[in-house]
């Protein structure tokens, strides 16, 4: 029941508002050549420089094989490399390039800019 508090409907404004935010962003990052999931790749690397692709899929919370088809992609594009670990030679570890990142760059100032979409009047 709606109280002087919490408008009717708040659950359907939110999705409505999740689903507003979700297709804004898609579209920022469709501007810059990438998908939402390869952006979120591009973020957690950008913090995590030098995790493999189990250690990323668990940060996204996907499978592996979802991770290894984002990989590489990126990697094709130009934007990640992976290269031997030093520390295991069985496995790669990820890290962003120059033009990785610059895209990430790019990357902040688009979710900037739509955060202010989403905050103006």
């Amino acid at each position: 029941m709606p109280t002087a508090r919490r408008p009717a409907r708040i659950g359907f404004l939110l999705t409505q508002l999740g689903s507003f935010a979700a297709e804004n962003f898609a579209s920022k990052t469709r501007d810059l050549g990438i998908t939402p999931p390869e952006a979120g790749v591009m973020r957690i690397l950008g913090r995590h420089a030098g995790m493999n692709q189990r250690e990323l899929a668990e940060k996204l919370g996907v499978a592996q094989s979802r991770v290894v088809a984002l990989v590489d992609s990126l990697e094709s594009a130009g934007l990640i490399i992976r290269k031997r670990s030093a520390i295991d030679r069985r496995s790669q570890v990820l890290q962003l390039t120059d033009s990785g990142h610059d895209l990430l760059t790019k990357l902040r100032g688009a979710a900037e800019t739509q955060e202010a979409d989403l905050a103006e009047d």
